[in-house]
């Protein structure tokens, strides 16, 4: 096998891994004779809500209260109309990033997924909320969703272990694809700007050199030249920027001529990443491509 075709074969093995995993649903659900719907519970942001109905299947009925599309900006401001009086678990991310907004009669409702997460810190302190974005550390997501849903409905304790053994055994295969794949790019060195990406980065061996957070005009001088300089030393031909933030900070350095602005998704939920896995591997699609690498 020619080294060169390697990361076409990796990239074509994400996506059919991605893809079949959305399929699964129904033959738990035929297999093991679900109590279907019974359970009304809801997600804040779309890969919990992906993970709750994959590990639930048709025992429960998931309500995403961020909708597709939404930036995470409007999180809190999105609970307001959202029903929430019937519902029995309220899963979150929770360490302020999307609990905020929920009324106070309802708080009593959050389960938050971080229950054996490796947190990561940020200045030291404070712990960084975008831990989905690691698919070992969503290994412990999955176990406490479930852990949750046979606490609350004991009747389907064996669907749910079941359906979570075999998202654990396609997120781990992703993962393993994802290792092969990064390595094949030309280089480690990422600017991200937008979003925290520390826990992909940690994952994989990625060294973010440069990140700022959304702003809503031009970046800040000291932001700017240190762009310049990671740009420069580095050879960086890519800026990473989320669907979810406006990219119109980064256009002046896309004006030189060298750098390109390509797109993350911390959410998805839309297109071609309509569930979990297949939103990782999309981001790992990305990453291979703006650090250089080529599939062939």
């Amino acid at each position: 096998m020619k080294k060169s075709s390697y990361p076409l074969i990796i990239i074509s093995a994400l996506i059919i891994v991605a893809s079949v995993a959305l399929l699964f649903g129904g033959f738990f659900s035929d297999r093991f004779g679900l109590n279907k719907g019974t359970i009304p519970v809801a997600a804040t942001i779309f890969p919990l809500y992906d993970i709750v109905r994959t590990v639930g299947g048709d025992a429960v009925q998931v309500t995403l209260l961020l909708p597709e599309g939404e930036s995470l900006a409007a999180v809190d401001h999105l609970y307001d109309g959202a029903n929430l009086e019937d519902l029995s678990t309220i899963f979150a991310i929770g360490h302020g990033l999307d609990t905020a907004g929920i009324p106070e009669a309802s708080k009593s409702k959050i389960f938050t997924v971080d229950e054996d997460v490796n947190l990561m810190l940020e200045q030291g302190s404070t712990a960084s909320p975008y831990y989905w974005l690691s698919l070992r550390e969503t290994a412990s997501i999955a176990r406490n969703v479930a852990r949750k849903l046979a606490e609350i409905d004991p009747r389907n304790a064996r669907n749910y272990e079941e359906r979570l053994n075999v998202f654990l055994k396609n997120a781990a295969y992703e993962d393993q694809l994802i290792r092969d794949l990064l390595p094949q790019a030309g280089t480690d060195k990422i600017a991200v700007y937008g979003y925290d990406w520390s826990y992909f980065a940690r994952d994989y061996d990625l060294d973010i050199v440069w990140f700022h957070p959304p702003v809503l005009e031009a970046l800040p001088d000291d932001a700017r030249s240190s762009l310049d300089d990671a740009v420069s030393t580095y050879g960086l031909v890519s800026i990473f920027s989320d669907m979810g933030t406006d990219p119109k900070p980064l256009l002046p350095f896309t004006l030189k001529g060298s750098t390109s602005i390509l797109t993350l998704d911390t959410l998805g939920g839309l297109e071609d990443r309509k569930s979990y896995l297949q939103l990782m591997a999309y981001n790992a699609r990305q990453l291979f491509d703006g650090l250089g690498g080529k599939a062939q």
